[in-house]
Formats: structure tokens, sequence, C-alpha cells
């Protein structure tokens, strides 16, 4: 016999999988890490995003477009890559988008360890950042916080997140708040 167990995703979402997620606003997350970029005068900006099979990823990609659009830019999608969520991705990431061939001002990262990885690319290429290309992650975590140099990145509220998850499953069904799930 299955018992049915209660059970909430945090950070992502499953689709097709009956359970509730709480997110950060991804797409929000990268709109403004975008349209920092453009507001400190950077022209050509970058996104080295998550697997293109992470639902979160689609959130970013969007907010993306959405502050280029603001903005009266067109995206460029030989700008866009998708790596792992990892430092190694991020050193991926500057392989593809640091090539010499372009002049990237700019580079918003899908996470703070591929945020990472691009800045230790850049660093073995001797590009100065931020003076020569500035780079925002995404998550504030630890990592971002011991970079050196330090790493612009967005915050997310993981407090608040598994507050939410944690009243998602203490809360009766008719109960739960609607803005908290997916």
């Amino acid at each position: 016999k299955q018992v049915p167990i209660p059970g909430v995703i945090v950070g992502s979402y499953l689709p097709g999988l009956q359970l509730p997620a709480v997110l950060a606003d991804n797409r929000r997350g990268a709109y403004l890490a975008t349209k920092a970029l453009l507001d400190t005068g950077c022209h050509t900006i970058a996104l080295a995003n998550g697997q293109v099979t992470a639902p979160t990823s689609g959130d970013k990609y969007l907010g993306y477009c959405d502050a280029l659009h603001e903005a009266g830019r067109q995206v460029d999608h030989s700008l866009v890559v998708h790596v792992d969520f990892s430092i190694s991705g991020g050193l991926n990431a500057g392989r593809q988008l640091v090539d010499g061939s372009r002049k990237i001002e700019g580079i918003v990262a899908g996470d703070d360890p591929i945020a990472v990885g691009i800045l230790q690319f850049a660093w073995r290429q001797g590009i100065d950042v931020p003076g020569e290309l500035a780079i925002i992650g995404y998550g504030d975590g630890a990592m971002s916080r011991e970079s050196e140099p330090a790493l612009s990145t967005v915050q997310v509220h993981r407090r608040e997140m598994a507050k939410a998850a944690v009243d998602l499953l203490t809360t009766k069904e008719g109960q739960r708040p609607r803005f908290a799930h997916r």
C-alpha cells in the first residue's frame, strides 16, 4: 500500500510533478541583474545560464530578455550559453564568451558558482574584473562573499523560502497561501 507523504520543492520545480514549489523570483532577479549592468554602461551583456533543462534557467533567460528589450536592445543568442551549475561550468562559459572575438562588457551568471568560474577564467586571461568585465552572480551564497575580487550577486532569500515551505507543509490544503507555491 502506498502512503502519501506531503512534500514541497524548494528552489526549483519539476513540471508535471504534483508538488507545490517555493521559488525565488528568478525572472525578476535576472532582469534586475541585467538592468544593473545596463545602468552601469555595459553595452554587450551575455548570459551564462544553467542547463537548458533546468526550469529556473528558462525563467532567468526571460528576465535577461525583458531587461534588454526594455532598453531597446535585441537579444543576441550567441551571447547566451548554457552550462552546468558549477565552477567548471563557469570556466566553460568563460571560454565560450570571453574568446577575444567580441567585446563583452558584462555577464549575468545563472548562479554564483558559474560566476566564480567566469571570474577565474577572466583572471587567468589577465582581464580586469570589474574594470574590463562586470560579472553578476545569482544566489548570494558564501561563495560570492568569499570570492576575490568580491562578486556582485542577486540575493535569494533562502530563510523566507524555507519558512514558506514549512508553512505549506503544516497548513491544511484549503488554507495554503496561493502566492507561495507554483
